[in-house]
């Protein structure tokens, strides 16, 4: 059956979706659930979807597929991202693990940005600076000069200016 734009979609709500997925589990362990089991605090479980959506910005290849299936072309979308920017306020930045997350939710604002994470190189740059920051953030690495490395001024035209990246205006 074909879904024209015109007739409306019956999406499942977060509570129906958890009753399906706890009745699958249910029969494929072979459990019966209590009935007196207290039902899912709808605001929980709102949380709980916001905080792992959040935490899964965090991730330069996940943004990548983001851009590459059109979400950040969908006004809803992009109204959504800015809804979430709530959780830089210190009482639900706390339970993000991820930072990286909060900076990226704020990269997202910008449409440079958003166009630039589509390509791969620049999703590649991302995420080894990403990871550069992890390994080297609380024991910096030895400068070349204490290592006896001279300076080159080559640059690597497959890795785009990070300000463009950033969404800057570049040098």
């Amino acid at each position: 059956m074909e879904l024209s734009s015109e007739q409306p979609v019956d999406v499942p709500s977060a509570n129906e979706l958890a009753e399906v997925r706890s009745e699958n589990n249910a029969e494929a362990t072979g459990e019966t659930q209590p009935e007196s089991e207290p039902p899912i605090d709808p605001n929980k479980e709102r949380f709980q979807v916001e905080l792992e959506f959040v935490q899964c910005l965090a991730n330069p290849w996940y943004l990548n597929y983001l851009a590459q299936q059109e979400y950040f072309k969908n006004a809803a979308f992009l109204n959504y991202l800015e809804y979430l920017q709530y959780w830089k306020k210190p009482e639900y930045a706390k339970f993000v693990v991820y930072p990286h997350a909060l900076y990226f939710l704020d990269m997202l604002q910008r449409e440079s940005f958003r166009e630039a994470i589509l390509k791969q190189e620049v999703a590649t740059f991302v995420h080894q600076r990403q990871y550069y920051h992890w390994l080297y953030f609380r024991h910096p690495p030895p400068n070349n000069e204490e290592l006896g490395v001279q300076k080159t001024e080559e640059t690597n035209p497959s890795i785009p200016d990070a300000s463009i990246a950033f969404g800057g205006s570049g040098p």
